[in-house]
């Protein structure tokens, strides 16, 4: 901070440059305790917090869903860095309205040791959906041996007007892990017509 007051104005306009674009990346966000100044914060999504989705479309019937990952690094590495990863939502609309959606994350670690700062990849992974969503059920698998499926051991809890589900989940060295969960949105809200509006809001600083 001390070096940044003494700079000179080509450093200081690239260190802002910065600043602006993790903001804009999401790896930056704030909290502060001034109401108005948290507004504007808000309303710029630079303070992290879970957003509902709003409809577009005005005199329209709109069924709003939503879709949070987010992942805690448990393992004392940084072993994140090496990680890849990538989902895929289906969504299946049934005749009566029902909605039943599976959920697919994709996980390779491609640490090279087990040296820090990479290693295993353990993280605590949780699934924000809509609130009174149900769950059908969750599989955690190796693509490179199908067969073997376990339980994810799933924790339900209710927060921040979302159900969620946490679980823990380790990805070693060099291999890869499917995740599987299954759910059904809540039946006291079905989809008959209108606009179907998914949100899907990024963890901050997880990258693209």
């Amino acid at each position: 901070f001390e070096k940044i007051k003494n700079t000179d104005d080509k450093t200081k306009v690239k260190i802002l440059q910065a600043f602006l674009e993790s903001l804009e990346k999401k790896d930056l966000v704030f909290y502060v305790d001034d109401q108005k100044v948290t507004s504007f914060l808000g309303k710029n999504n630079w303070d992290g917090a879970i957003k509902d989705a709003v409809c577009q479309k005005k005199g329209v019937s709109c069924f709003q869903d939503y879709l949070q990952l987010s992942e805690a690094n448990v393992g004392l590495n940084k072993a994140n860095y090496f990680l890849q990863r990538s989902d895929e939502q289906r969504i299946q609309i049934r005749e009566d309205g029902r909605v039943e959606k599976k959920l697919l994350i994709n996980y390779e670690n491609k640490s090279p040791s087990n040296v820090f700062p990479a290693g295993d990849y353990k993280t605590y992974l949780r699934v924000l959906v809509p609130a009174e969503s149900f769950l059908i059920g969750c599989q955690i698998s190796n693509p490179d041996f199908p067969g073997n499926r376990e339980a994810c051991g799933i924790e339900e809890t209710n927060d921040l007007g979302r159900k969620i589900f946490g679980f823990l989940l380790k990805v070693p060295v060099g291999e890869k892990r499917n995740v599987e969960v299954a759910y059904r949105l809540s039946e006291k809200k079905l989809f008959t017509f209108g606009e179907y509006l998914i949100f899907t809001q990024k963890q901050s600083g997880i990258g693209d």
